[in-house]
């Protein structure tokens, strides 16, 4: 497997607000990103240590997705089977979450659906947000639209269009 991306990723911010993770190296996300990496260290508390392990775990994924690095990405899919609906943030996002949040990551999000299930692609994280539902949110039609093609059932589903209005 390749390495993880060494350097913390750097975020163009369209706002003031950041957030930064006490994780062992620092990302910086936009707060109206809904995808961002362990918090604070009294949120910490309120999470099972087995949710910590899995969010280590899954850093190196979840910062290949903001680097828009593929190839890595790739080679977690391929070496880990329940990556795919595994929950990457503290708001419980799956990699394809990160991937339609990040709004540069749309090569990202292609190959996810190609290799994500009907169900998986319909997960929701903690807010019960939908994959469709940050698209909305963030502005990424491109993403909204790849995401309706592929899987037309997640239109059913009224609070993507509630959040876009």
């Amino acid at each position: 497997m390749a390495a993880p991306p060494s350097q913390p990723i750097p975020m163009a911010t369209s706002s003031s607000e950041s957030f930064q993770s006490d994780m062992e190296q620092s990302v910086i996300i936009e707060l109206a990103n809904p995808s961002r990496p362990v918090a604070s260290s009294t949120q910490h508390m309120a999470m099972s240590s087995s949710q910590l392990v899995d969010l280590k775990k899954y850093l190196p994924l979840y910062k290949a997705i903001l680097g828009g690095d593929l190839r890595y990405v790739q080679e977690i899919c391929n070496e880990d089977e329940h990556v795919l609906e595994a929950r990457i943030t503290e708001n419980s996002d799956t990699a394809l979450h990160v991937a339609v949040g990040a709004v540069t990551a749309n090569h990202i999000v292609d190959y996810l659906l190609t290799k994500m299930s009907n169900d998986q692609v319909a997960l929701t994280n903690k807010d019960g947000k939908t994959v469709l539902s940050v698209a909305a949110i963030v502005g990424n039609v491109q993403a909204a639209k790849k995401i309706r093609e592929k899987w037309p059932d997640l239109l059913d589903i009224k609070t993507p269009l509630i959040e876009a209005a």
